[in-house]
This record gives C-alpha cells, structure tokens and sequence, in this order.
C-alpha cells in the first residue's frame, strides 16, 4: 500500500466524563466533558463497514496532534511554553487503529465557555500531511463536580417570557387577594 493511499479514517470511539447534545446556530452535537489533567480517549480507525483495506499499517506515518477550537476555520490554542495537551499513542495488534490517551492541561479562565477539539494530522514519512481527523467537541472543566446535572427529562425548561407571564399572574392573584381583605377590613370598620 502507498503511503498516499490511506484509507478514510474516522472516530471510532471518544471517552468523557458525560457528555451531552449541545445546539449551536441550529446544529446539534454532541459535546464531550473532561476533566482537565485528567486522561480521556480517542480511538481513530477505518469504518467498521470498509472491508477494502485489511491491513492499515500507521506505524509507517507520524502524527502532529494539536489542541483546537471548536470553530470553523479551525484554530490552534494559543500556548506560551507548556502546550495545551500531553497524549500517548498505541496502534492495535492489526495496525488498524489509532489510540490516543490525551490530557488537557493549562488553559485560562478565559477560555473557561470554550468549546475545543484535538486535531490529528497524519503525515507520511516526509512529514507531507495525508489528512486530518479531529475529535467531538470537548469542553473542559477544572473538577468532575462541575458537571452540571441533567434536568428531569419531563421538565422542560422555560422561556423568559413565559416566566415572567407566570410571576405577573401570581402578583395580580396577590394584588387581589389584598385588595379584597382591605374591603372586608373597611366593611368590618363601618359595620361596627
């Protein structure tokens, strides 16, 4: 197999914390969280269904990972001297499959909202690049604590507008109820 033939790669498998279905400018995907300094997987690999390329050997390639945004044009985060991520990686028995054990470590509080992915590009062994696969998206986060709890699935959360509709409704119910007791009270004075 030449080298400039290398099958399509995709993710096969990404390790996380949780993650969960994220919508952003009207596309869902699903974003990873993970820990920082705190090791998760990637597993890279040709389709399960693609028959045609038996034997894969990534041995005769060399990888320049880097860490991203999750943005399109995709963009290196910024490092000063320690890179952003540390990772080790191992081939199956089959030379079929990529793992990376990687770990995210400095990053700023401003990069704290930050949606990021692990860019991996294959170069052959004249270090021209093959191609480029990324990860899902990742955010990352200081302590597993943090990872906000699902909210029961039945209850949806609500808009703005219906929320304060609600807290309206329920100062009118008041307004009314007091305005009654001060007609009763003024009765009962008269009355007496």
């Amino acid at each position: 197999m030449s080298l400039s033939n290398l099958p399509p790669l995709v993710l096969l498998k990404q390790t996380s914390l949780s993650s969960d279905n994220v919508t952003r400018n009207g596309n869902t995907k699903i974003v990873h969280v993970v820990v920082k300094n705190s090791p998760f997987t990637l597993t890279f690999g040709t389709h399960p269904d693609d028959t045609s390329h038996a034997e894969l050997d990534l041995h005769k390639y060399t990888l320049d990972i880097k860490l991203l945004y999750d943005q399109d044009p995709t963009k290196e985060v910024d490092f000063v001297k320690e890179k952003p991520l540390q990772y080790k990686t191992s081939v199956n028995q089959n030379n079929t499959k990529l793992t990376l054990e990687v770990r995210i470590k400095v990053l700023t509080s401003h990069m704290e909202d930050s949606l990021f992915r692990v860019g991996v590009q294959i170069n052959d062994q004249h270090k021209n690049p093959v191609t480029v696969i990324y990860s899902e998206a990742i955010r990352v986060i200081s302590k597993s604590d943090q990872v906000k709890k699902k909210a029961p699935s039945g209850k949806k959360k609500k808009n703005p507008n219906d929320l304060l509709a609600e807290a309206l409704e329920m100062i009118e119910g008041k307004q009314r109820e007091q305005q009654e007791l001060l007609e009763l009270r003024a009765g009962d004075h008269w009355d007496s």
